[in-house]
């Protein structure tokens, strides 16, 4: 099975009643699950007037591998539900295109433009969000994705290949930092087998040449050897700096030697607690010093696992509901949850953790490969519990 990490979806919204001249203002919400007993959060929103039957909005940087939910309000309501309903399955479309029904509401007084906050209160947990939960593939038909979708779909196309072209420029620039500090830890390595060893110096110079003749690649914006050199510099300045204060610090010390010797220890003493105290102000220094590039695999991890910990709360919660209902409409939304669960599972583990490279890292390696190793597992021991699940629904 194939699995593309796109975050995009456009929504083909379809007024089934609508009528020339029509200019009906809505909101639209993308919502994601914080847990089964937590009130889904919003991700973004849109705010516009629907002046033609079929309008296609563009939503884009959506999270992956968690489920997502639609909430559409104004003057339309769902062609096949209420005002007030929460569309889930949205997760499912991404990286493609999704077609929502709605009917234009023909009243004097509009008076639900935006859902009041105490009708939100009824999304606060799971089971009250299924009461009012309506699946978008209702909404889907056989060849959706086929028809020609009027009201700028060129544009459509366009903001696409921008949002392409935004994460490949993204790309772009980490892994030119990636090559920078890679060039810079090959000149330093080099510089330090120079000065250990005695070998042939001509071979030094060639590879001189050649760390010179790449640092001067476009991808580095300028000469990467002259940088290196000014900051080499700039230190060996510093270091001659201090060692002429050093020098004068002692011609003066023992000028003043005759001087009373309990002010010495008394400056001994302070030094040491100064140098106590400074060791107390900075205890990173003690620590080993974690790369840029391991933290930031590291927090990609982190909310990684924040999004398994809400299809565990879901699968709970879903759980729970089926021991104590007997409704068959509960149970086939259940079951199309349950699914939809599955999906997301697959979507973390083959496009999010997989794609967590952690061999290539130095001082975050292990904590890296242990989190990447403890997801997978609870990724696969999910993935199953939800398919058992399937299964004796299924029976």
């Amino acid at each position: 099975m194939t699995h593309f990490s796109a975050d995009f979806c456009n929504l083909h919204i379809k007024v089934n009643n609508f009528k020339q001249g029509d200019n009906l203002p809505v909101a639209i919400s993308v919502l994601q699950s914080t847990g089964w007993q937590a009130p889904p959060k919003e991700v973004c929103s849109v705010n516009g007037n629907l002046t033609a039957s079929t309008t296609t909005v563009l939503f884009e940087s959506l999270p992956i591998g968690v489920p997502l939910f639609l909430s559409i309000t104004g003057s339309v309501k769902l062609a096949d539900g209420k005002s007030d309903a929460l569309i889930s399955g949205l997760e499912g479309y991404l990286g493609g295109n999704a077609t929502l029904h709605v009917e234009a509401i023909r009243s004097d007084n509009i008076n639900n433009r935006n859902v009041p906050p105490q009708q939100r209160q009824g999304w606060n947990d799971g089971t009250r969000r299924m009461e009012r939960q309506y699946s978008i593939d209702r909404h889907q038909q056989p060849h959706n994705q086929a028809q020609n979708v009027s009201g700028g779909s060129d544009l459509v196309i366009i903001s696409n290949s921008l949002s392409t072209l935004e994460r490949k420029v993204k790309d772009a620039e980490r892994l030119q930092c990636e090559i920078k500090d890679e060039m810079k830890k090959v000149l330093y390595g080099l510089k330090n087998a120079k000065s250990r060893s005695s070998g042939d110096s001509n071979e030094y110079v060639s590879l001189e040449q050649r760390i010179s003749k790449l640092s001067k690649s476009s991808i580095f914006n300028n000469d990467l050897m002259q940088e290196l050199s000014n900051t080499d510099y700039k230190k060996n300045a510093e270091s001659s700096n201090n060692n002429n204060k050093y020098n004068n610090n002692n011609s003066s010390s023992s000028s003043s030697s005759s001087s009373s010797s309990s002010v010495n220890i008394n400056n001994r003493n302070n030094n040491r607690m100064n140098d106590v105290n400074q060791n107390n102000l900075d205890p990173y220094k003690l620590d080993r010093k974690m790369s840029v590039q391991s933290r930031q695999r590291i927090m990609k991890l982190d909310d990684i696992n924040n999004r398994v910990g809400v299809c565990q709360s879901e699968f709970n919660g879903l759980m729970d509901t089926l021991r104590i209902s007997n409704n068959h409409t509960d149970k086939m939304k259940i079951k199309d949850a349950l699914s939809q669960l599955y999906g997301n599972l697959e979507k973390l583990q083959f496009v999010e953790i997989d794609s967590v490279v952690v061999g290539d890292l130095q001082s975050g390696q292990k904590e890296a490969r242990e989190v990447r190793k403890r997801l997978t597992k609870q990724v696969t021991n999910l993935l199953n519990e939800v398919k058992d699940a399937v299964k004796q629904l299924q029976a």
